[in-house]
């Protein structure tokens, strides 16, 4: 029992250790950069990140070494977007931002 309760222990603070903590979104003109860091403040390299309520992109991003990427977006009004990131070990993270258009 001890060592099931041991190997518990030991997976929550390696899950809470390299859990999703920040998405930054920038948003440009004709798209929005987006950075990804977890707890400790550490880049997020490999993360995919994507809109989740922009139905004419359904594609998928990936960070760089410096948890980084852009995303195009072509939408005609300016309107918020969702954007969601999932680390390597399946972690998730929401946030929501605001696009301006330049047609607007």
């Amino acid at each position: 029992m001890l060592g099931i309760k041991a190997s518990t222990l030991a997976a929550l603070i390696f899950a809470s250790s390299s859990a999703l903590a920040d998405i930054k979104i920038i948003d440009t003109e004709n798209g929005a950069w987006v950075t990804v860091r977890d707890m400790n403040g550490m880049p997020q390299a490999g993360a995919m990140v994507k809109f989740t309520n922009v139905p004419q992109d359904r594609e998928v991003y990936t960070t760089n070494e410096n948890g980084r990427v852009f995303i195009p977006i072509t939408l005609e009004r300016s309107r918020s977007i969702r954007i969601e990131a999932v680390s390597g070990n399946g972690l998730t993270k929401e946030e929501l931002a605001f696009h301006h258009s330049a047609s607007d």
